[in-house]
């Protein structure tokens, strides 16, 4: 007896099943790392955020503690090129209450200067298989 088609369609599919367990769990993003100083010393504490640039449909980002952040690669981001976004309060200096209207609490003073956050000129570029590890030293 020949095996007909239908048989060979079923057994392909048995052999190619082991395959489709083994996709890359993580979608395709990478992790990323780095260290950031400000003003010479690592910075204390902060967050950093990676926006898209080139239509990726990933953002991400993460905290900053002694001057480190590391965002893990289920998490991370897809290879392409991102703005950096860097923040970190002053925790001895609050904001003046008209710069954030509304705030039910005082705010801490962003201490990083502009050109890091809200006017980044900050870009890094993720590639497929890294090591995709950014410093910035803000002065």
């Amino acid at each position: 007896m020949r095996p007909s088609h239908t048989h060979r369609a079923v057994l392909g599919l048995l052999l190619a099943l082991p395959w489709v367990g083994c996709s890359e769990p993580t979608g395709g993003r990478e992790a990323v790392s780095g260290d950031i100083r400000f003003k010479g010393q690592p910075l204390d504490q902060g967050t950093i955020q990676f926006l898209p640039m080139d239509g990726q449909a990933t953002t991400s980002g993460g905290v900053i503690a002694d001057g480190k952040y590391a965002v893990a690669k289920k998490d991370g981001l897809k290879p392409g090129k991102y703005q950096v976004v860097i923040s970190s309060g002053d925790p001895k200096v609050h904001a003046s209450p008209d710069e954030l209207p509304g705030a039910p609490f005082p705010v801490a003073k962003e201490r990083i200067p502009k050109e890091y956050n809200t006017q980044t000129k900050q870009v890094v570029e993720v590639k497929a298989g890294g090591p995709n590890t950014f410093d910035f030293d803000i002065p």
